[in-house]
């Protein structure tokens, strides 16, 4: 059996949480630091995402 311990380098995605960035990577991607409204907008859409996909200590 292989074990694989170089997390600082790259870690396995939680399935739920690939679903729900795809479209980010995928249709709907762009520069999060762009002053552009849109893509203003998919910033914002993306940080409420985090948070609600993020545990709270």
């Amino acid at each position: 059996m292989d074990v694989y311990l170089d997390y600082n380098a790259t870690s396995p995605v939680n399935p739920s949480v690939y679903q729900e960035i795809v479209p980010y990577l995928t249709i709907e991607y762009g520069n999060p630091s762009n002053t552009y409204a849109l893509e203003f907008m998919q910033t914002e859409k993306s940080q409420s995402i985090l948070v609600l996909l993020l545990p709270t200590t």
